[in-house]
């Protein structure tokens, strides 16, 4: 990664840490008609409490929100959800979602401060937020739609309150993706939020997601 792209990619990363609420349920929700807009507390109450301005948490969610959206491409992709055991092809799903951040990052910062070119830096802007809030969908719902914690659980002496993110080198044998029904009334936010810092202090060190 060259050192302009970095530069780009960490004020962004400095400037989104998301998913603090804890909310246990049977899997993240995006519309209320269908079970409630969990995936847009979870990130809208972490961005609040963080001092997110009203607009980057909209566009921030509106990618998020795009997941779902019934009839679209992207509700039906496993690759977006962690679902039909597509793990690996899930976290390159989230590779080429953060490509585009880093790709994208440099033109943030306006050319000249002519009319046009502020405009076009705030259109860069809206776009990476949007594009981090598709990635942070995927984050969310593995935690969600996988028995990951239940795996962890079981293991002794394991404290459900300080369950760290998965080890991607070290996945449990028996790690399912899916929608599924959840056996316990699991802090399933709590692990997502730890897994998205995990993912943002590896982002600093200019690491892909999920290496």
């Amino acid at each position: 990664m060259n050192s302009s792209k970095t530069r780009g990619w960490l004020f962004i990363a400095l400037s989104i840490i998301a998913l603090a609420a804890a909310r246990p349920g049977i899997t993240f929700k995006t519309f209320w008609a269908v079970g409630g807009t969990i995936h847009e507390q979870i990130t809208r109450r972490s961005l609040s409490a963080l001092g997110f301005a009203e607009p980057a948490i909209y566009r921030i969610d509106q990618g998020n929100e795009s997941q779902d959206h019934l009839g679209s491409n992207n509700l039906g992709a496993p690759t977006h959800h962690f679902d039909d055991e597509l793990i690996d092809a899930s976290r390159d799903y989230m590779r080429t979602v953060f490509k585009d951040v880093v790709d994208t990052a440099p033109d943030i910062v306006p050319k000249s401060n002519s009319k046009a070119d502020r405009k076009a830096a705030e259109r860069k802007r809206r776009f990476i937020w949007r594009e981090w809030g598709r990635m942070l969908h995927p984050i969310q719902d593995f935690y969600s739609h996988s028995n990951y914690l239940e795996l962890m659980l079981a293991r002794p002496n394991t404290d459900r309150n300080a369950i760290p993110p998965i080890n991607w080198g070290n996945r449990p044998a028996r790690l399912q993706t899916g929608y599924f029904v959840v056996r316990e009334n699991l802090n399933r936010s709590l692990a997502a939020r730890k897994a998205v810092v995990d993912l943002v202090k590896k982002s600093l060190a200019g690491q892909e997601p999920e290496e």
